[in-house]
């Protein structure tokens, strides 16, 4: 629970507020100099806050643009290597990564019709396949 007269948190207030999954996570961040606790369990809540702003997102991912297209992210990737769809590289949480701004997405949606190739795929179908050799 936050304490705001103190500004002193706990591990389980950091998990929630960084949006990482594991304990594991903030010794990493311990260890790489981001977060320096207080004593073993508490923490000043102004690292923390910092550290958050370090983690967020620049822009959308490939990932979530494809997701809003609906498309999917190889697609995505060959609109930004042919300069289609306007993005930038930059390292987020250790991997370098490209990045989409609303704004340009949006621009993007405007200016070009992109809808999701029909499958190629073709499913047996047991009933249909029984009837035509049944007229043979």
């Amino acid at each position: 629970m936050i304490d705001n007269n103190t500004k002193i948190i706990t591990i389980e207030d950091i998990i929630d507020m960084l949006s990482v999954s594991s304990k594991k996570t903030i010794y990493t961040y311990i260890q790489q100099g981001k977060l320096n606790p207080i004593n073993k369990d508490d923490w000043h809540i102004e690292d923390v806050v910092r550290l958050q702003k370090e983690l967020k997102k620049p822009g959308l991912m490939t990932k979530e643009v494809a997701q809003q297209l609906d498309i999917p992210v190889t697609t995505v990737n060959k609109y930004i290597k042919q300069e289609l769809l306007p993005a930038f590289q930059e390292e987020y949480r250790g991997i370098n990564c490209y990045f989409v701004h609303k704004e340009e997405l949006e621009a993007f949606k405007r200016t070009h019709e992109v809808r999701r190739k029909p499958s190629k795929r073709h499913f047996y179908h047991a009933e249909k396949t029984l009837r035509y050799f049944s007229f043979l």
